[in-house]
């Protein structure tokens, strides 16, 4: 039996940013390949990477010594959303993006041990909620995220303009409603 890797996390740096550009664009082709999702292929210029990403709150998580996984909080909401879908629109929240892990790492409880980790920082930043979104045609993500116990709070079927696939939106509330 394979031991466990020793998972740790820690604020990237300006010299991890094109790893983990790679890591979300490898995820990308994997979701294509593997699920026929294309809302994340062909993936995003490494320029267009840098303006999407909050370069102070980007994270990357380590499996042992191997660079493995990402996600980026954000105090700023996506365009798209909208005050009147989440539990109290007025909460500090922190928004949650680029979330990719590498396809060999998949599987192993990455996934389910970052976000853990996303909820301490919130929790240690005083933050209200956790919110973000997740492609509404994948089914296996939408089930990750309900049995973590997120609350869809809305269907949102984005306009082609922008050329992104319906998404649903998750938010999880750390103070008392």
């Amino acid at each position: 039996m394979a031991k466990k890797p020793q998972l740790t996390l820690k604020q990237a740096q300006e010299a991890d940013l094109q790893a983990l550009y790679g890591i979300l664009a490898v995820a990308g082709e994997h979701m294509h390949r593997t699920l026929g999702l294309e809302h994340w292929y062909p993936f995003r210029t490494f320029e267009r990477f840098l303006e999407m990403t909050d370069r102070e709150h980007i994270y990357a998580v380590f499996a042992d010594d191997l660079l493995v996984a990402t996600f980026n909080l954000n105090s700023q909401a996506r365009a798209y959303y909208r005050l009147d879908m989440w539990a109290d629109g007025e909460h500090r929240a922190l928004y949650l993006g680029g979330v990719g892990v590498l396809p060999s790492h998949q599987g192993m409880g990455i996934g389910k041990w970052m976000m853990e980790e996303i909820e301490r920082i919130c929790q240690e930043l005083d933050v209200q909620a956790l919110r973000f979104d997740a492609i509404a045609n994948h089914s296996r993500l939408l089930a990750f995220y309900d049995r973590l116990g997120y609350q869809r709070r809305a269907f949102i079927d984005i306009d082609e303009a922008l050329q992104l696939a319906p998404v649903i939106a998750y938010e999880r509330v750390f103070a008392k409603e």
